[in-house]
């Protein structure tokens, strides 16, 4: 399992106590990773571009409302 945040305090919490991969970039979360899924979780006005990115990838994508 991998994460994808911009808040490197959560990055380091999520590294440490949950042992997952995790990257500041989604992109390069898409990239590196290539993962089947993505569960996207952010403000909307960034939905459509990461819902993109996923679908481009490859990637089945859950997006929170």
């Amino acid at each position: 399992m991998t994460a994808c945040d911009t808040t490197e305090y959560l990055l380091d919490l999520m590294a440490k106590y949950a042992e997952v991969g995790t990257y500041s970039d989604y992109r390069e979360t898409l990239e590196q990773e290539k993962p089947a899924a993505a569960l996207i979780a952010t403000p909307s006005k960034f939905h459509s571009k990461m819902v993109q990115a996923a679908r481009i990838a490859n990637c089945r994508v859950s997006c929170e409302r």
